[in-house]
């Protein structure tokens, strides 16, 4: 349940970075990404890395630990 959790968070964080990012190109001035988006984008991202990364690790050390 956790893992489904964590890794929907992080499906949901990226497709907010890319919507929030997507949408700040067309509001005006129309091709300009204010920096406080980018900040929320790179947060967004390394969320869902992180939160991605620690499923993986964790994977990882429990197959190890069944062997």
């Amino acid at each position: 349940m956790k893992q489904k959790t964590r890794s929907l968070c992080a499906v949901i964080s990226l497709l907010s970075g890319f919507f929030l990012a997507t949408c700040s190109i067309f509001m005006p001035p129309v091709g300009s990404i204010d920096s406080s988006v980018l900040m929320y984008v790179g947060e967004a991202f390394f969320f869902a890395g992180s939160a991605l990364g620690i499923d993986v690790m964790i994977d990882h050390k429990l197959r190890s630990a069944q062997q």
